[in-house]
C-alpha cells in the first residue's frame, strides 16, 4: 500500500506558492507488482516533474526533473535528466527501448544528444550549466563545469573539467 500512495502522489498536480510541478505520471505500482501506466509513454519505472519533462518518453527507468528536461526522448532508457532543457533533443528510435546511461545535470546539459544508433550518443555525463551542450553521438564523455565540453559533438571517451574547458 505504501508504494501505491507514493505513486499516486507523484501524478498529482502539487502547488506551492510559486512552485508548479507535475509529472506526466506514468502509472500505479500495485501491492501484487504490476504496473498500470496512464499518460504519454513510461511506465511505473520512470520520474518525471515539470512541465514538458519526458514528454514523448517511450523508455524506462528515467529520471527527469526540470522544465522540458528530456522532452524529446523517445526510447533512450536509464538516464538522468535534472534542469531545464537538460537531456532536451534526444529521440533515437528504434524498435524497443534501449539504455544510453546518461546523466545531464544543468540547464541545457547535454542540450543537443542525438543518438543515430544505439552504438553512439551514450554512457555521457554532463555536470553544470550547458555542459556537453554541442555533443550529439559522442560516448563515454565526462563534462564538468560551466560550459565544460560546450563545442564537443562526437568526440568520445574525453574529460573536460572547469570552466569552459573544450569550449572553444
Amino acid at each position: 500500500m505504501k508504494k501505491q500512495i507514493l505513486l499516486l502522489f507523484s501524478a498529482a498536480m502539487i502547488t506551492a506558492g510559486n512552485m508548479f510541478a507535475q509529472t506526466y505520471g506514468r502509472g500505479v505500482l500495485t501491492n501484487d507488482g504490476s504496473c498500470t501506466a496512464t499518460g504519454t509513454g513510461g511506465g511505473c519505472t520512470d520520474t518525471y516533474i515539470g512541465s514538458g519533462t519526458g514528454a514523448n518518453n517511450t523508455g524506462n527507468y528515467n529520471t527527469f526533473i526540470g522544465a522540458d528536461a528530456a522532452n524529446a526522448n523517445t526510447a533512450s532508457s536509464e538516464n538522468v535528466a535534472l534542469g531545464y532543457r537538460a537531456y532536451y533533443t534526444q529521440n533515437y528510435q528504434v524498435a524497443g527501448p534501449w539504455s544510453s546511461y546518461n546523466v545531464a545535470i544543468g540547464n541545457y546539459s547535454l542540450f543537443s544528444i542525438l543518438s543515430t544508433s544505439t552504438t553512439n550518443g551514450y554512457r555521457n555525463t554532463a555536470l553544470g550549466f550547458k555542459s556537453g551542450y554541442s555533443n550529439t553521438t559522442g560516448n563515454d564523455n565526462l563534462f564538468e563545469g560551466y560550459q565544460a565540453g560546450f563545442s564537443n559533438t562526437t568526440g568520445g571517451s574525453n574529460v573536460f573539467s572547469g570552466f569552459e574547458s573544450g569550449y572553444y
